[in-house]
């Protein structure tokens, strides 16, 4: 599991290829998470988001943040969890 705390930002490609990437954990302090960023990490299911879904969904997402993650991903949030198609 990855931990991503005291960052405002996930960058250009910041997880890109890694395929062994399961699960993570993202701190309520990300506010944009840029392009590509978990491109490659077809095994990615489970987000952990240190937040809300009204905190999740205000962050600045990149159209291509999400790109071959899959759509079997959910992303659990502090009051309730996000699908895929709802992220």
């Amino acid at each position: 599991m990855y931990i991503v705390s005291s960052v405002t930002n996930i960058g250009d490609e910041a997880f890109s290829g890694c395929t062994g990437l399961t699960n993570i954990t993202i701190s309520n302090s990300v506010k944009s998470i840029e392009y590509w960023a978990f491109v490659g990490c077809g095994n990615l299911t489970s987000i952990t988001f240190q937040g809300t879904k009204a905190q999740w969904k205000a962050i600045t997402k990149d159209w291509s943040w999400n790109y071959d993650i899959g759509v079997n991903y959910v992303i659990h949030c502090a009051d309730g969890d996000l699908t895929a198609e709802e992220a």
